[in-house]
C-alpha cells in the first residue's frame, strides 16, 4: 500500500510542459524548428524530449568502389551526402542553485549542456556541446544562446551555432553543413494545467 501511494504521489506531482520553438539561421537562410516535451517530477530536475527539424540535415559517408575505374579515377571514392531528417533530443537535467546541468542525446548525438538562470528564471544563458565524432567537423558543435521571457508562455532567443568550426557548404545544394551561424527566434510553451484550462473553455460539439 505504501508503494502504491508513493507511485500515485509521483504521478500526481508530475508536471508536463509542451513547447514549440522556431529560430532563423542567418547564414543558412532557413529556420530550425523544434517540438519539445518536458517531464518535471520535481522542481530541481526534468526530462527533456525534442523533435528537431535542422536545416543542416545529416551528413552520411558512402564509399563507392568502381572496378575497373574510369581513366584517371581512383578505384575507391568517398562520397558525403547531406540528407534532410528529423533529429531527436533526449536529456536528463538537474538543477543546482542557479545552474542546470544536462546530458544525454542532443539532436541524435551524444552531448551535454548547461543553463545559467537569472532574474527569477526570466533570463537564461544556455550552452550545448555535441557532435563529438562527426567526420565533417574538426571540433565538436558548440551552441550558445540567450533566452528571455517576454510574456507569460512566450520567449525569445538569440545565439550562435557551431562556434568553433569554419564555415563549409555542400557543393551541390549550397547547404551549410558546418561553421558559425547566428540565429534568432522565439517560441511558446504550455503546461498541463494550461492545456487543461484551454480545453475546458473550448466548446465541444454535441451529438
Amino acid at each position: 500500500m505504501e508503494g502504491v501511494a508513493d507511485l500515485v504521489n509521483r504521478v500526481t506531482d508530475l508536471k508536463v510542459e509542451v513547447g514549440l520553438r522556431s529560430e532563423y539561421l542567418m547564414n543558412q537562410g532557413n529556420s530550425r524548428n523544434a517540438l519539445s516535451l518536458r517531464l518535471i517530477p520535481k522542481p530541481d530536475k526534468y526530462y527533456l524530449f525534442e523533435l528537431v527539424d535542422d536545416p543542416r540535415g545529416t551528413v552520411e559517408t558512402q564509399i563507392v568502389q568502381t572496378n575497373p575505374p574510369a581513366s584517371g579515377d581512383p578505384v575507391t571514392q568517398v562520397q558525403r551526402i547531406t540528407r534532410e531528417s528529423f533529429k531527436v533530443t533526449a536529456q536528463f537535467a538537474k538543477r543546482y542553485y542557479f545552474t542546470t546541468l544536462r546530458f544525454g542525446l542532443i539532436e541524435s548525438t551524444g552531448g551535454a549542456g548547461a543553463d545559467l538562470h537569472f532574474f527569477n528564471d526570466n533570463l537564461m544563458v544556455r550552452m550545448d556541446a555535441f557532435n563529438f565524432s562527426a567526420e565533417e567537423l574538426r571540433y565538436p558543435r558548440v551552441r550558445t544562446s540567450l533566452r528571455a521571457q517576454a510574456f507569460n508562455h512566450l520567449f525569445v532567443t538569440a545565439g550562435v551555432d557551431d562556434v568553433l568550426n569554419a564555415p563549409r557548404r555542400d557543393l551541390t545544394t549550397r547547404r551549410l553543413v558546418s561553421g558559425r551561424d547566428y540565429y534568432m527566434g522565439g517560441g511558446v510553451y504550455f503546461t498541463d494545467q494550461d492545456l487543461a484550462a484551454i480545453l475546458n473553455v473550448v466548446p465541444t460539439p454535441s451529438f
